[in-house]
């Protein structure tokens, strides 16, 4: 039976392979990138020359750039996919990428292997084009496959006779599967002058890569030539062991190659006591009790002799993107930032949109960015029935992907941070706990309006919509394990709900500079949207700027800065700055060179500008609108509440600070205590609790 279904699975792969080739000559295709790759001979100067290392690609490597692909001894995965994007991509002085001189000329290849190729652009030549640089140059992969590939194999000899020169003379350590066994049996790398080996697992080592990289460091010196064989994992093993300063070569089926020119095969075939994944019952080794003491006293470490370590939790994020400088954008960075570089967490990010943007708030290295690219922002433009027809494709696709990637991923949390996600993914049944964060209020969570300057509400918008609207939201939301908010405040209005959860938003870190609170000025931060109430701030600042000619009011963030200008000029205020986005790091020092930080928000998430002013020292005064301000701030201790919309209760607070310093001083020391409480380290215990809770385990 076995032997019929290997039968009909190379019937249906020939199959294929032909009909591609057909659509290729059919239609005329041509590679979108052609790279400039050097010749075997030049690859092969080139290494021995400057000692450089080696990562090769060929079709499997570049496959496992999309995490949701396997190949025959190597599982997909996100962080396999980063890392081989992030080798390709490279541009190291010690290292070369290698590509199979298959894009310009298949001529002097054989029939098989031209097919085979003419089949792979076919299908995945973009991979290759979105990823290669026409500058750049690349040597050739095919150093390491000397002879099966090639029709005429009169130069065969020669090359397998000069790529000895790579480890003339050098202490070898391979690092190869346990089943690879290079050099068993033939007398390739006989003129080295010592031989080591590092065991890796015969298929899926990307599991191991950690641990193969501290063997290598632990074994290996500045002399040390690495030459390794694990497939897509020796790709990445040279550029990571290249950046340590090592020379490590992925050396790949050259052995097998050299076996199959001494046996003068004409097809790939199976080696007894190597493991051959391209040969058919190549995965069949014999066992190596079989061979002498030599190979044996040659084995200096394998992983399989170390525990496997395995994250404490996977937990994956779902938001639309990072790259903006925005409260959830900062907040879901710090967050897996902690879990993962504190807590040993494996932590995802997946976005919808913006691909090619940047996270504005640095990110971990331990941190995965999976980016469906949906584009919902490409809905904004478009008129009414163009927004229907593009939102429920993208919805579509974005159920299919995140399907997908849940299940690539195998997280233990699935967090939604209350976006387009939220109408299904409870109904994904990846056996990941679905939750979700809401770092808007209830009451402001769906507004359909789009600033208090229009004209007038409209019904439809802003009582139809939004009611039909938020009980279809009820349903999905009471199917979630956990539902977070941000304050009690606003936990109190979703009456409808069992499952909710309060959890405060953190600040990454308490800045060691805080302001004394001498410096005559007055800090707002915040976008430059009606929601942050600005208007409203420089209304205020108007009523006392005259009294107090001798401070400033500054106002900082992204947004329609020309917008408050204007107000600005037409108020004729005088002692006004209004200035456009800083980094978090420059937020810390104008809140350190200020004296009070002031909240005009129409509503909120949370309010966690005032924290963050609070980190600094400063006391805050805010209107307690919904929601969050009323959470933070003990009024009259580190701060005042402000009803909603009270300017001259505002006016009458805000002078009362400005007049008085020691009342400064003192609300500002009691606003760096409260501060405190919001810490990464206390507001990580709380989702700690939460995830044991919900998973039923205690870590």
């Amino acid at each position: 039976m076995s032997k019929l279904q290997g039968l009909i699975g190379k019937l249906r792969y020939n199959f294929l392979v032909e009909w591609y080739n057909f659509l290729w000559h059919a239609f005329g295709k041509r590679n979108r990138m052609v790279p400039h790759i050097a010749s075997i001979e030049e690859s092969i100067d080139k290494i021995v020359k400057d000692r450089c290392s080696v990562s090769r690609f060929g079709d499997g490597e570049v496959l496992l750039t999309l995490p949701y692909k396997n190949i025959g001894f190597q599982h997909g995965s996100v962080p396999l996919s980063e890392k081989l994007t992030e080798v390709l991509t490279s541009n190291l002085p010690n290292h070369i990428v290698c590509l199979s001189d298959t894009f310009r000329d298949l001529k002097r290849y054989n029939r098989r292997t031209r097919r085979f190729w003419a089949c792979h652009f076919y299908l995945y030549d973009f991979l290759w084009a979105r990823c290669l640089d026409p500058d750049k140059q690349y040597y050739n992969t095919f150093v390491s496959r000397l002879y099966s590939d090639f029709a005429d194999k009169s130069k065969c000899g020669y090359w397998f006779k000069d790529v000895r020169r790579i480890w003339d003379g050098r202490d070898i350590i391979f690092i190869e599967g346990e089943k690879s066994r290079l050099g068993v049996g033939n007398d390739l790398f006989d003129n080295s002058k010592s031989i080591r080996r590092i065991l890796g697992p015969a298929s899926d080592s990307f599991e191991r890569y950690n641990d193969l990289i501290e063997l290598a460091k632990k074994f290996g010196t500045n002399d040390t030539l690495f030459l390794l064989a694990l497939g897509p994992t020796a790709t990445c093993l040279a550029y990571d062991l290249a950046k340590s300063g090592y020379q490590a070569i992925d050396i790949g089926h050259i052995d097998i190659e050299y076996e199959w020119w001494r046996m003068k095969a004409k097809r790939k075939v199976k080696i007894n006591h190597k493991f051959v994944n391209e040969a058919i019952g190549g995965s069949m080794v014999a066992d190596e009790d079989n061979f002498d003491s030599t190979y044996k006293s040659q084995i200096i470490a394998s992983v399989k002799d170390i525990p496997l370590k395995r994250p404490r939790r996977t937990v994956a994020y779902c938001t639309p993107e990072i790259y903006l400088p925005g409260g959830i954008e900062r907040v879901v960075s710090t967050k897996c930032n902690y879990f993962a570089d504190k807590l040993g967490y494996e932590m995802y990010i997946i976005l919808t949109d913006n691909p090619f943007q940047p996270p504005y708030y640095k990110l971990s290295e331990k941190v995965h960015i999976v980016q469906l690219d949906i584009r919902y922002e490409e809905l904004w433009n478009a008129n009414i029935l163009k927004k229907a027809f593009l939102y429920l494709k993208k919805q579509v696709k974005y159920k299919v992907l995140l399907r997908k990637y849940l299940h690539i991923i195998k997280p233990d949390i699935t967090v939604s941070c209350m976006r387009r996600e939220i109408n299904f993914i409870t109904k994904i049944h990846d056996g990941s706990k679905k939750m979700a964060e809401l770092h808007i209020n209830k009451s402001n969570l769906r507004r359909f309006d789009t600033s208090p300057y229009d004209s007038g509400p409209s019904l439809l918008y802003n009582k139809i919509i939004p009611r039909l609207w938020n009980k279809n939201l009820i349903s999905k939301l009471r199917k979630l394990s956990k539902f977070i908010t941000l304050s009690e405040e606003d936990a109190k209005h979703w009456k409808e709900l069992n499952n909710v959860v309060v959890i405060p938003d953190p600040i990454p870190f308490l800045p060691e500079k805080i302001s004394d609170c001498s410096a005559k000025r007055v800090i707002a931060v915040g976008r430059y949207v009606p929601q942050k109430g600005f208007d409203i701030l420089l209304n205020i600042w108007k009523k006392i700027e005259d009294k107090f000619p001798d401070w400033e009011l500054s106002i900082y963030g992204p947004g329609e800065v020309e917008f408050y200008k204007k107000i600005a000029l037409d108020l004729n205020l005088k002692h006004c700055k209004l200035m456009g986005t800083v980094t978090p790091e420059q937020v810390n020092q104008e809140f350190a060179e200020s004296s009070i930080q002031v909240l005009s928000s129409r509503y909120e998430g949370f309010g966690m500008v005032i924290i963050e002013a609070m980190a600094c020292g400063l006391p805050s005064i805010s209107f307690a609108c919904p929601s969050g301000p009323s959470d933070i701030i003990t009024h009259g201790k580190d701060g005042y509440l402000i009803e909603p919309m009270n300017q001259d209760s505002f006016c009458n607070k805000l002078s009362l600070l400005m007049s008085s310093e020691n009342l400064r001083k003192e609300m500002g020391i009691n606003a760096r205590k409260t501060a405190e409480k919001y810490s990464i380290e206390n507001i990580s215990g709380c989702w700690v609790a939460l995830f044991d809770e919900v998973l039923g385990t205690t870590q």
